[in-house]
């Protein structure tokens, strides 16, 4: 089945949303014409992203073992572990 995706960046509820609003009815009039796809949603606003951090990508990709891993601040520490339950 195909996909569409749908990324939404705004605090807003939908009802109080004119973009949200119109990307709302395009959604749903295109899945009604298109009966073989499947609507994917994600709200950027909601999900949790590390800030892209030099200083911190820099760290993580030197990782090699569980010791470098540990020796991470507790800022990394705590990015590493949502990056794990997303």
């Amino acid at each position: 089945m195909k996909k569409l995706l749908y990324i939404s960046v705004n605090s807003k509820p939908e009802n109080l949303s004119a973009s949200k609003t119109v990307a709302r009815k395009f959604i749903n009039k295109f899945l009604e014409k298109n009966k073989d796809f499947q609507l994917e949603e994600i709200n950027l606003y909601k999900e949790h992203i590390p800030r892209l951090e030099y200083q911190y990508f820099e760290k993580r990709n030197c990782i090699i073992n569980e010791s470098d891993a540990k020796e991470l601040s507790d800022k990394e520490q705590r990015e590493k572990k949502n990056k794990r339950t997303m």
